[in-house]
């Protein structure tokens, strides 16, 4: 039983919990940073 592993495994299973919970907020926040950012270049 290699305990590293294990902890391992189950942050990733956090991780992509947490990341489909906050991915739409996480793109829209992209979104809205990449356009301000092109249109402050105009």
């Amino acid at each position: 039983m290699d305990n590293g592993l294990m902890s391992a495994q189950t942050g990733v299973q956090i991780i992509k919990a947490v990341g489909k919970r906050y991915s739409g907020f996480f793109g829209v926040a992209v979104a809205v940073i990449s356009f301000v950012d092109c249109m402050s270049h105009y």
